[in-house]
């Protein structure tokens, strides 16, 4: 359940993704689904082969990346 309830919370958050700004902080699960559900492997693969971002150094919390990365990476317009 805990599994389902992350899932739902990342889809809600893409459905939002349009209207963050480029300084706002999202997780893998965001990401993830946002990348077309790919694996947290792919994603880090990706991330050795300099292809996509690294995550934002925030202390004490898990890995989570800027928005506008995000967008770069992925070839999205940014927000207007």
């Amino acid at each position: 359940m805990q599994k389902q309830d992350k899932q739902s919370r990342a889809i809600e958050a893409v459905s939002q993704f349009e209207r963050l700004p480029d300084s706002a902080l999202i997780d893998l699960g965001v990401i993830r689904v946002l990348a077309g559900n790919k694996s947290r492997a792919t994603i880090y693969n990706w991330m050795r082969a300099g292809s996509f971002p690294k995550p934002a150094q925030v202390p004490g919390r898990t890995n989570l990346w800027r928005v506008g990365a995000i967008r770069q990476a992925l070839g999205m317009a940014p927000a207007v």
